[in-house]
């Protein structure tokens, strides 16, 4: 059965749809004009300084690619690992959205015009261009605008105009498969099963954050001991700010692991686990007490480390400026 899962509140508003990529969200505040970034760990919001245009401001995202319009009101492509930005040879853009491995484009430069780009390996080739402004729907077909009843299928081949489209319409949106859509019916186990192979890795990975994050609000301590490193590690914040309430060794385990392998990791989160695994671990079985103070000692070295390296630093300061006084002083003299 499909359950809705509230995350946590934006404190902005948005109009356009949004894009989970490596458990982040990117939406656009609608009253700034800007590209948010929310980290789902640590619900820390930040602003990407991409330039959008104050009118088309839309983005879509394939892989690690973020597409946008500029304010120059060209194409442009921020590489969300590399973090670069590129500007493309498309000009006097308006809009553009995504789907599959597809850029839908609408240019004006006089004349409207809808351009399919087809991305392989960060190259963009140009497949078809239509004199006239389309809107893409989460199903996969380009709806003419002005019209109701003709349509172009992208997941057929020659991208040729079809009509029928207005019976097909639903007064309300309808959830499906394939996205939210007043075409509903056209959601066919055919249209499904095309964007399986596509899709499939990128479900999986959206159920599992839900799956996650319903696992964390509820506090399942044996359902998030369930989840591998990886998405742990993600969330690795968002855990650790809880584990005061678990009372799970196999959570404390894994968590220990990875705070006593990972690296980057704050002495402030190593120290929370410490203090969480002296209030629960009491009841833990005797190997894993073993394991986890394991981890637990390697934590304390490093924050002590830590601390007599800041200590060192600090006296080097004083020192200096001891140094520093004799001179003034000498100097003066």
């Amino acid at each position: 059965a499909q359950q809705r899962v509230d995350l946590f509140k934006l404190d902005f508003p948005i109009d356009q749809h949004g894009y989970l990529y490596n458990q982040r969200i990117y939406v656009i505040d609608t009253n700034l004009k800007k590209l948010i970034e929310v980290n789902v760990a640590t619900k820390v919001q930040s602003e990407l300084q991409l330039n959008l245009d104050k009118i088309y401001s839309y983005f879509a995202i394939l892989d690690d690619q973020l597409f946008f319009i500029n304010s120059n009101q060209k194409l442009a492509k921020y590489n969300l690992k590399s973090k670069t930005i590129v500007e493309l040879p498309y000009e006097k853009c308006i809009r553009v959205q995504s789907f599959k491995n597809t850029l839908i484009i609408v240019t004006d430069s006089g004349t409207l015009e809808t351009k399919i780009i087809d991305i392989k390996k960060e190259k963009l080739i140009l497949l078809k261009t239509f004199d006239r402004r389309l809107w893409l729907e989460q199903i996969g077909v380009l709806v003419e605008c002005g019209t109701v009843d003709n349509y172009i299928d992208l997941l057929q081949k020659g991208f040729h105009k079809k009509d029928g489209l207005e019976k097909l319409r639903t007064q309300n949106m309808f959830f499906t498969p394939m996205g939210p859509t007043h075409y509903k019916d056209l959601v066919s186990d055919e249209r499904i099963k095309a964007m399986q192979g596509h899709a499939k890795l990128k479900q999986l990975q959206i159920d599992e954050f839900i799956l996650f994050q319903q696992a964390l609000q509820t506090q399942n301590w044996p359902a998030i001991g369930k989840f591998s490193n990886q998405q742990l590690e993600q969330n690795i914040e968002s855990v650790v700010k809880i584990l005061y309430y678990c009372k799970n060794e196999v959570v404390f385990s894994k968590i220990g692991f990875l705070l006593a392998n990972v690296q980057n990791v704050s002495q402030t989160l190593k120290q929370q686990f410490i203090d969480a695994y002296l209030a629960n671990g009491e009841g833990f079985s005797l190997a894993q007490k073993v394991e986890i103070q394991t981890y637990v000692n390697g934590m304390k070295q490093d924050i002590d480390s830590q601390k007599q390296a800041e200590k060192l630093l600090l006296a080097r300061m004083n020192d200096k400026n001891d140094i520093l006084r004799v001179i003034e002083n000498d100097v003066k003299q």
